[in-house]
């Protein structure tokens, strides 16, 4: 299994706290977000962690360096030449050689989260599983599901038919990142290089290709878009994680 860091955009909403870092790297408790991912992955087994970087992405990729030895898988750091025109799909794109012909997990480079919602994700259900949960947030992306089968995953499911809020933590099996990455494909040719990976997902679901999820279930975490989620990480989810963590 290995796993795809998404750490490319310029973070415009949480400057000027990202002038001169990149969100990624900013501090929560006295480490850098993107440390907690690493850790997390570590605790899964992960074979390799490749992350796509962009924005001030020297500073990421000196990061790895530093912590890739002290990790039981290699970093690889793979740039996103267009991140300042192109959203995540791309840096999906990019990242393919590394990832084709074997199983994959894509986490957002910016999302705080307890450790078990990525172990759960990976224990899911399916050849594509989904980290959902069951909390409604405005700017994220909204999922509708009928059991663990995910019926749509975009920013404008009805709301009466949402039923989570997409993490942005998504585990493909080997034929499951065949599909995904053809997709990917298509979108690309096509020029959609400014959407979200879940486009890709979702014309998936379109052709009744089966893509579950695994939730939650009340396990804290926070998606850091702006400055007032940058607060509530430190002040109340770090908190809160590391001492659900703690009592495991």
């Amino acid at each position: 299994m290995r796993a795809l860091v998404l750490a490319a955009g310029q973070a415009t909403r949480l400057r000027p706290f990202t002038v001169e870092t990149p969100k990624c790297l900013l501090d929560v408790g006295g480490r850098p977000i993107l440390a907690y991912l690493l850790d997390a992955l570590a605790a899964q087994r992960i074979a390799e962690a490749v992350i796509v970087t962009g924005y001030l992405g020297e500073q990421i990729r000196a990061f790895a360096r530093g912590t890739g030895g002290g990790r039981p898988f290699p970093v690889t750091v793979v740039e996103n030449p267009r991140y300042a025109d192109t959203n995540n799909l791309y840096s999906v794109w990019v990242s393919r050689e590394r990832l084709l012909g074997s199983p994959f997990v894509i986490c957002y480079a910016d999302i705080l989260f307890h450790p078990d919602i990525l172990k759960a994700c990976l224990e899911g259900p399916g050849e594509i599983c989904l980290a959902v949960s069951e909390e409604i947030h405005a700017e994220s992306k909204k999922v509708a599901a009928r059991g663990t089968r995910v019926l749509a995953v975009s920013k404008t499911v009805p709301p009466a038919e949402v039923t989570g809020t997409f993490l942005g933590i998504a585990r493909f099996s080997s034929d499951g990142g065949r599909l995904f990455f053809a997709e990917i494909e298509r979108l690309t040719e096509e020029g959609a290089t400014n959407e979200y990976y879940t486009a890709a997902l979702e014309r998936l679901i379109a052709k009744g290709v089966p893509v579950h999820c695994s939730v939650t279930t009340g396990l804290s975490w926070i998606d850091i878009d702006g400055p007032k989620e940058l607060d509530r990480a430190r002040e109340e989810v770090l908190p809160r994680i590391v001492a659900t963590h703690a009592s495991r």
